[in-house]
């Protein structure tokens, strides 16, 4: 029996909210994901629900970009729940 492959993902090149083409100036980091939108106006309703959004992303084949993440708490780097700190300093 053939296993069944996955379809690959592409980098998003559409907004996900209006389908216009995305601005690279124009971004909402949501879910551990950096969603590019056609302009400023669509990121709430990314960051209202990323789960629902990167659905619709993925029935299109493509997928934002994924932010790094610290090696020591597993939060994106530089949010607010990020331990930053222990990434630069000697904390032992």
């Amino acid at each position: 029996m053939a296993k069944k492959q996955l379809p690959l993902l592409k980098p998003q090149t559409h907004c996900v909210i209006k389908g216009g083409k995305i601005d690279r100036k124009h971004f909402v980091d949501a879910g551990g994901y950096r969603f590019y939108l056609c302009g400023p106006g669509c990121g709430p309703k990314i960051k209202k629900n990323p789960g629902k959004y990167m659905a619709l992303l993925k029935k299109k084949g493509q997928i934002p970009e994924p932010l790094p993440m610290c090696s020591w708490c597993g939060q994106t780097k530089g949010s607010p729940e990020c331990c930053t700190q222990k990434e630069t300093k000697n904390w032992w």
